[in-house]
């Protein structure tokens, strides 16, 4: 009789082991599947981020791209138009010979350096930038910025052993003194950078694509 009732107990055990074995197994992988669920949901989150700013950058030089500088150029007009305040827009063309590719990554790394936090800096076209600066109350006139731009661009610059040395305009519009839209002030930065209508960048559209 004894030996019925171990046998008993002992079968009592293992099911009351198996159980917690079961349960065990359920919680691993439940929490496996919360875990793969939240990694999926980062990746997916992640390439969407990297989606957006594939799509709002220039990919060679990683600066804004053209789009996403017309909607902030809205941006600027509304938000100054609101306080009565002004901004200015440069607009600044390269011509150089050779790696044109690399050359035009040189000078962003360069321009990089001189926008503030707060400006908008992008690569408009292959060969063509822009960037927004809200102006200061007491801030003198854009020559002084203008003219480091233009440094900017045509310090010479040494590409796989060869010397270049670029050639650049570069011009500013001011809101709302020369316009009160983006192409009014495109325009106006494109006069004021003495290029002329019909001229004729290599390889690239007439100026007055600037403001399609």
């Amino acid at each position: 009789m004894s030996i019925l009732v171990l046998a008993g107990h002992h079968e009592t055990a293992l099911i009351v082991l198996a159980g917690i074995i079961v349960t065990a197994l359920a919680a691993y992988f439940v929490t496996v599947l919360r875990t793969l669920r939240r990694r999926e949901e980062h990746s997916r989150r992640e390439q969407a981020e990297r989606a957006r700013t594939l799509s709002l950058h220039d990919p060679e030089t990683m600066l804004r791209n053209r789009p996403s500088f017309q909607q902030e150029a809205v941006n600027f007009i509304q938000r100054c138009s609101r306080n009565r305040t002004r901004f200015d827009l440069f607009y600044g063309t390269l011509r150089v010979e050779g790696d044109d590719t690399q050359a035009m990554k040189v000078v962003a790394g360069r321009l990089q350096q001189l926008a503030r936090p707060q400006d908008f800096l992008a690569r408009y076209g292959r060969f063509e930038f822009a960037l927004l600066r809200m102006r200061e109350p007491m801030e003198d006139a854009p020559s002084l910025l203008r003219d480091q731009l233009l440094a900017a661009c045509t310090l010479p610059m040494e590409i796989d052993g060869q010397r270049i040395q670029p050639q650049a305009h570069v011009g500013c519009g001011t809101f709302p003194d020369d316009g009160q839209s983006p192409r009014q002030l495109l325009m106006a930065a494109a006069r004021t950078a003495n290029i002329p209508a019909d001229a004729r960048l290599p390889k690239t559209r007439k100026l007055r694509h600037i403001a399609a």
